[in-house]
C-alpha cells in the first residue's frame, strides 16, 4: 500500500492531495481506469493541474464520489 494511503483516515475535513497513482490505488482501480473515468464520467471529481505535468485529486472529492456512486 502507497504510505500516503496508509496514513490516511475517513476523515473527509482532511483534504489531501494524491497524484494519479495514489488516486487510483485509493480508489481500487487500475490508473488506466482512473483516466478512463477522468474523461468519460462527468460526476468524477476533477483533477487539479499544478503544472502542465503535475495533476492532483482532493481525497475528500474522491471519498465523497464514492459515497455518491454508493448511494445510487
Amino acid at each position: 500500500m502507497h504510505p500516503v494511503i496508509s496514513s490516511l483516515g475517513t476523515n473527509l475535513t482532511d483534504d489531501r492531495h494524491l497524484r494519479p497513482n495514489a488516486a487510483a490505488e485509493y480508489l481500487g482501480i487500475g490508473l488506466s481506469t482512473l483516466f478512463k473515468y477522468a474523461k468519460y464520467d462527468p460526476t468524477f471529481p476533477k483533477g487539479i493541474k499544478l503544472s502542465t505535468k503535475c495533476t492532483v485529486y482532493s481525497m475528500r472529492s474522491l471519498a465523497e464520489w464514492v459515497h455518491s456512486k454508493r448511494a445510487a
